[in-house]
């Protein structure tokens, strides 16, 4: 291999010269930095985005099944209504199960590893503030959902009881309104 020793610039022309070779060397090099960068933060973005939506797939179903089971829901609450009305009167039979909703699992674990990542930082501002909505509806249904299955809890306090006391039957009464 053959190795140049570097030569002195003569004069200003050839100083600018090199100057510009190193200038536009650096500028290209930080530019292909930078487009890699882009295209890493892309993929990183787009695994995010899949992650998240299908978490949300996942979270809609589940929506979907307690949809499905709403009506015996609402059929039971029924019942344990007639039997609260019953409740102090001769013919009143305690019942031996009440049951509470099947738990639901409300899904955000995806969402929030995205962002205590820094990669829904990566979606665009629109993108975000949509995600950031559904998640925060979400989060209040599991809220919900937790207030529900604590007044079910409140309800089962129903079961084998042979003469609950008015004041048992007011705090289910409002139980069940919950």
């Amino acid at each position: 291999m053959d190795i140049h020793k570097p030569r002195p610039w003569h004069g200003w022309r050839e100083f600018a010269k090199e100057y510009a070779i190193i200038v536009l060397g650096v500028l290209t090099a930080l530019a292909g930095e930078q487009l890699v960068e882009h295209i890493h933060e892309g993929r990183l973005a787009a695994e995010a985005r899949e992650n998240v939506r299908q978490e949300m797939v996942e979270t809609f179903v589940q929506f979907d099944k307690r949809k499905s089971v709403q009506a015996c829901i609402t059929a039971r609450l029924d019942e344990i209504q007639a039997l609260l009305r019953s409740a102090g009167t001769p013919g009143y039979r305690p019942p031996s199960w009440i049951g509470r909703p099947q738990l639901w699992n409300t899904l955000t674990d995806r969402w929030e590893a995205a962002a205590q990542a820094g990669r829904a930082s990566l979606f665009d501002p629109d993108e975000q503030a949509r995600y950031s909505q559904v998640y925060t509806s979400l989060k209040n249904a599991a809220a919900a959902e937790g207030r529900e299955q604590q007044a079910w809890a409140q309800l089962r306090a129903l079961q084998d009881e042979p003469s609950p006391s008015p004041t048992l039957v007011a705090t289910l009464k409002l139980a069940l309104q919950q």
